[in-house]
């Protein structure tokens, strides 16, 4: 694997490691994929609104079969403040691509806080976005329903990407984090997927580790993870840890102007469960959403007033008025780059 980032792949341990499949991946792509790159980064740095989101979160499930103590799920089931737990109705994921594969839709993640491998329309579901044009179908999943036959049929299905969450190769760490799951089985279902795109002799889907960079992580750590995935998967990524209920709010007073945008409001929409739509997949509480996929358009709901608004405030740099921004730790984190850009 070759190193990214930088030539100090640990530098703020940010370590993105990738294989050459990813290269044919992306060579593989048709032009309208790159564009779709170059908006992404694009927009948000120019505060470019498309007409219809780029990408959409949809949780096809809010079931799952794990306990993990970071997860916003495992601690809202525990104070009773969790949603309902069910499956997304295929009829209204239908409607949701249906709309987006004639309005410029790119890419979907399937997931939101479930596991998708349990939701049993989740093949049906891939192949349908493939078929209606979307070009980069993906979702994240804790690997313990990674079976050959569940392999066999998203390879089938067209998925393109695979992220996996897998933090910590060490057997007594990991089924702390990941509470329910055994180390051996989910390790050996990585395996066995690898194993199995290369008797098919398939790129997609493309796969990727993820680890949480929880605060007593080393640098050891990291490299014994490298050194576990690299030869099994395609890429090896560490992302921040973040706070499963928001419990930080930062200090601001009313003169304050902030440089952070949330890009978030410029490429992407988050559709819940039972259809409820937000700007944010982070909006734990559900306080930003501003309609039902069941009653509304994805449309509607992207011009919507109350969106406009939240961006009104965020291109004011005025982001901590509203609560649910106020105490997100991308928001904070970001905010606290631009003072110190400031003041230096």
């Amino acid at each position: 694997m070759r190193k990214q980032n930088g030539a100090d792949v640990y530098s703020g341990f940010n370590v993105d490691i990738k294989n050459e499949n990813v290269d044919k991946f992306e060579a593989s792509q048709p032009p309208e994929y790159k564009e779709y790159r170059e908006k992404w980064e694009e927009y948000p740095k120019k505060l470019i609104i498309p007409e219809f989101p780029l990408h959409l979160d949809i949780g096809i499930t809010s079931k799952c079969n794990l306990k993990c103590p970071m997860c916003t799920r495992t601690q809202k089931i525990g104070d009773t403040t969790w949603v309902e737990t069910r499956h997304l109705e295929f009829e209204f994921f239908q409607k949701a691509i249906d709309e987006g594969g004639s309005k410029g839709l790119c890419a979907v993640d399937f997931d939101n806080f479930g596991e998708p491998l349990l939701n049993p329309n989740i093949f049906k579901m891939i192949s349908y976005a493939k078929s209606k044009g979307i070009l980069d179908v993906f979702f994240h999943t804790n690997a313990t329903a990674l079976n050959e036959i569940n392999g066999r049929k998203l390879i089938e299905a067209g998925l393109d990407r695979l992220i996996i969450s897998f933090d910590s190769p060490y057997k007594e760490k990991y089924e702390k984090i990941r509470i329910g799951a055994k180390f051996e089985k989910v390790l050996r279902n990585i395996k066995n997927f690898a194993e199995l795109k290369k008797q098919l002799n398939v790129i997609r889907p493309l796969t990727r580790i993820n680890c949480i960079k929880f605060h007593d992580i080393t640098r050891k750590e990291i490299e014994d993870t490298i050194a576990l995935f690299s030869p099994i998967v395609d890429a090896v990524s560490f992302i921040d840890y973040v706070d499963p209920v928001k419990s930080k709010e930062g200090c601001f007073d009313g003169s304050y102007e902030s440089g952070f945008i949330c890009p978030q409001i410029i490429t992407r929409l988050t559709i819940w469960e039972d259809g409820m739509i937000s700007p944010c997949c982070m909006d734990y509480d559900r306080t930003l959403c501003f309609g039902n996929l069941k009653d509304m358009s994805l449309e509607d709901a992207w011009k919507s007033r109350k969106l406009q608004q939240i961006r009104e405030k965020h291109f004011s740099g005025k982001f901590f008025e509203i609560p649910s921004c106020r105490t997100c730790d991308f928001a904070l984190e970001s905010d606290m780059k631009y003072k110190k850009e400031k003041e230096e």
